[in-house]
């Protein structure tokens, strides 16, 4: 049997050139998808980017406005328009409602960024989470804060990857 090189046999070459022909044209057309889903992949990051931006800013709005604005300021007493628990007419003037607490604003706050998170977070996560969404921290120890409220929260449990709902299974 004669030895053949690919330079004297004609058919060889053309099935070689074939072969290259149709690799270079999957790679082309795979290059073309790869970059179509790089595309798409940094579209899906801006559309969360934004959709995390809206979060915050409702985040933001309702620890500023303290939620329901018609709603009594603490469940069973009466709210500053009310005339329950007063002797005659209502007061003339209304006291103006007190902002939340410290620890109220750092209990709602980490209740949002847990939802958010879907998965137990740890006192130094749900900081930075906090500070991301704009939330102000009174504290000289923000970690030493986050953990005292979290800790004695009855809606919030210590497991050993952090801080999770008492009421909700772990995920």
């Amino acid at each position: 049997m004669a030895h053949r090189t690919p330079s004297t046999n004609g058919p060889l070459k053309s099935h070689d050139e074939l072969r290259g022909r149709t690799l270079a044209r999957l790679d082309a057309d795979i290059a073309e998808i790869e970059a179509d889903i790089t595309a798409r992949e940094r579209e899906l990051q801006e559309v969360r980017k934004i959709c995390e931006e809206l979060g915050a800013t409702r985040e933001r709005l309702r620890l500023l406005f303290g939620g329901n604005p018609r709603a009594p300021s603490q469940p069973g007493r009466p709210d500053e328009h009310s005339t329950v628990g007063t002797s005659g007419p209502a007061r003339q003037k209304a006291r103006p409602r007190r902002a939340a607490s410290d620890a109220t604003r750092i209990r709602e706050a980490a209740r949002h960024v847990l939802q958010r998170a879907g998965c137990p977070l740890n006192r130094a996560s749900i900081r930075d989470e906090l500070i991301r969404d704009g939330v102000v921290l009174k504290s000289k120890n923000s970690l030493k804060r986050i953990g005292k409220v979290m800790w004695q929260a009855e809606e919030f449990r210590h497991v050993a990857e952090g801080y999770w709902f008492s009421d909700v299974p772990l995920p």
